[in-house]
């Protein structure tokens, strides 16, 4: 039972990692392309 919910902390953890990161590089790429285009 540890292993499976060791795996299933993992998987979680992961795709919150993910989401995070894709949120993020949602958000933030377009404002860098912005400010590089303005300047």
């Amino acid at each position: 039972m540890c292993n499976v919910t060791a795996g299933i902390t993992v998987t979680v953890v992961g795709a919150v990692l993910v989401v995070l990161t894709c949120s993020l590089s949602f958000t933030l790429v377009p404002n860098l392309v912005e400010s590089i285009i303005k300047s």
